[in-house]
């Protein structure tokens, strides 16, 4: 199997990673951001704009550190 992964184009691989970490970065932030909402903070307006740019910054930072292991 590591030989198999191997011979693929390191673009493909690149790919494959990133369509494995961003959704699974992006849910596990998105749902503490639920959980943060489900006690009754950050819930006004501007709480929930920050807290979405919040969630998008460290899904970046999330997909990158997963795409590097």
């Amino acid at each position: 199997m590591a030989n198999y992964i191997h011979s693929l184009p390191p673009s493909l691989v690149l790919a494959a990673k990133v369509a494995v970490a961003f959704p699974l970065a992006f849910h596990t932030f998105n749902g503490c951001r639920h959980l943060l909402w489900d006690t009754t903070h950050a819930l006004t307006n501007q709480a929930v704009i920050q807290t979405g740019y919040a969630v998008l910054a460290l899904t970046a930072l999330g997909t990158a550190g997963l795409v590097m292991l």
